[in-house]
C-alpha cells in the first residue's frame, strides 16, 4: 500500500506510480494542426505529478497531485499561446494508461498517454532494434507529394525511440520519445515552423501488419514563399516500415539479383526505367543507357544517388530507404515544382 493511499484512508484503490508517460492529443474528427501535441508526465509513488506539454511551438509546463481517484485538472499558460486546461486521470484497469482531454475553451482534444515501463536492464523492450519507415505518396497528384516520405528510426533496450526523416515536399523530420509495452508510438512532429504538424500512434511490430504501421494525419497550411505545394494540404497517409539488420560482409542489404529502379511523377515528361543488378558487395551495377549512381548506407538502410533523365538530360538527385522485408526500396526524387517516386525492387 502506498502512502498516498494511507494519508488518504485508502485501503486500496489509485496506486501511484514513479514513472513517465509519453502520449498526445489531438481531436478526434478536427483537422486544424493547432489543436493537436505532444505530451510528457512524470509520476511519483507519492501522488505527484509534473509534465510538458507542446502544442506546435508552444511549450507548457504543469504539476500537481492527483486526487485520490488518480484524477488531475491543470489550467497551463505558455508565452504567446493561449492557455489550456490539461485535465487527465490514471485509468483505474491499468495503470500504465493516462487518459483525458485538452482544451483551449474552442476545441477540445482527446488525450492518451503510456507509461515507459522498460529500463534496458531487467526488463528490456521486445522493439529495440532498428528499422526504416515510409510514408506513402501518390505520384498521380499535383496538389499533394508524390514522391515516399521517408525516416531511419531505432529503438534502444529501454524503448527509448528516435526517428530521423525527409518529408516529400522537401522538408526534415525528427523526433525523440518513448515506447510504450504495447509497442506503441505517439508519432509528433510540429512541421512548418510549428503552423503545420504530422501526428499518429503508429505501432512497432504488429502481428498482423508491417514493423511500422498506422495513420499520419499530415497537414501543411499555405506556405506562400515554399517551392513545393505551396497552398498546402491535409491528408492522411498509411505508415509502413520493416526492422533493418545491418548486413554482413558478402551479404547482400535486400534480396535481389537483378532489378529496376521506376522514376515517376515529378514533372518527368516519362518516367524513368532503369535496368540493374545487385552484387554481393552492394554495389548497383546499371545496365540501361542512361546514366544511374545509387549508393546505400549500410548502417542504418537509407540510399541516395542520381539519374540522368534520357528526355531532358538533367541529372536528378534521389534519396529514399530499404524496407528488407519486402526486399525493396522507396523515396524520392525532386521536379520542377513537383516531386516524385523512387522504387527499387527485383524482377
Amino acid at each position: 500500500m502506498s502512502l498516498f493511499s494511507l494519508l488518504n484512508g485508502q485501503a486500496q484503490g489509485f496506486v501511484p506510480l514513479n514513472g513517465t508517460y509519453y502520449g498526445l492529443f489531438f481531436p478526434g474528427d478536427g483537422s486544424w494542426s493547432h489543436s493537436s501535441g505532444v505530451l510528457s508526465i512524470s509520476t511519483t509513488s507519492r501522488g505527484s505529478y509534473s509534465g510538458r506539454l507542446q502544442r506546435g511551438f508552444a511549450f507548457y509546463r504543469f504539476s500537481g497531485h492527483f486526487d485520490a481517484d488518480g484524477n488531475a485538472t491543470n489550467h497551463v499558460v505558455s508565452f504567446f499561446s493561449r492557455p489550456l486546461d490539461v485535465q487527465f486521470q490514471v485509468d483505474p484497469d491499468d495503470p500504465d494508461i493516462i487518459t483525458g482531454s485538452v482544451s483551449d475553451g474552442v476545441w477540445i482534444a482527446d488525450l492518451t498517454a503510456d507509461r515507459a515501463v522498460f529500463d534496458g536492464r531487467s526488463n528490456i523492450s521486445p522493439d529495440a532494434g532498428q528499422y526504416t519507415m515510409v510514408l506513402p505518396g501518390d505520384f498521380t497528384s499535383t496538389n499533394t507529394p508524390g514522391g515516399d516520405s521517408f525516416a531511419t528510426v531505432k529503438v534502444d533496450r529501454a524503448g527509448r525511440l528516435s526517428v530521423f526523416g525527409q518529408l516529400a515536399d522537401g522538408w526534415s523530420f525528427f523526433q525523440t520519445t518513448g515506447v510504450s509495452k504495447a509497442g506503441q508510438w505517439p508519432f509528433y512532429f510540429p512541421a512548418y515552423f510549428g503552423d503545420g504538424t504530422l501526428h499518429g500512434w503508429l505501432q512497432l511490430n504488429s502481428a498482423d501488419a508491417s514493423a511500422i504501421s498506422g495513420d499520419v494525419r499530415w497537414i501543411k497550411p499555405r506556405v506562400r514563399w515554399d517551392w513545393y505545394y505551396p497552398d498546402g494540404f491535409d491528408i492522411t497517409v498509411s505508415a509502413t516500415g520493416s526492422q533493418y539488420v545491418r548486413p554482413a560482409a558478402g551479404t547482400k542489404i535486400i534480396d535481389i539479383d537483378t532489378g529496376a529502379i521506376e522514376f515517376n511523377g515529378g514533372n518527368l515528361t516519362n518516367g524513368i526505367i532503369n535496368q540493374i543488378t545487385l552484387d554481393s558487395n552492394n554495389r548497383i551495377h546499371n545496365l540501361s543507357t542512361n546514366d544511374l549512381s545509387l549508393r546505400f548506407s549500410l548502417s542504418n538502410g537509407s540510399f541516395r544517388g542520381s539519374v540522368r533523365d534520357p528526355d531532358s538530360r538533367d541529372w536528378i538527385p534521389f534519396w529514399g530507404v530499404v524496407l528488407q522485408d519486402r526486399a525493396i526500396g522507396l523515396g524520392v526524387f525532386p521536379g520542377w515544382d513537383q516531386t516524385g517516386e523512387v522504387f527499387l525492387h527485383g524482377d
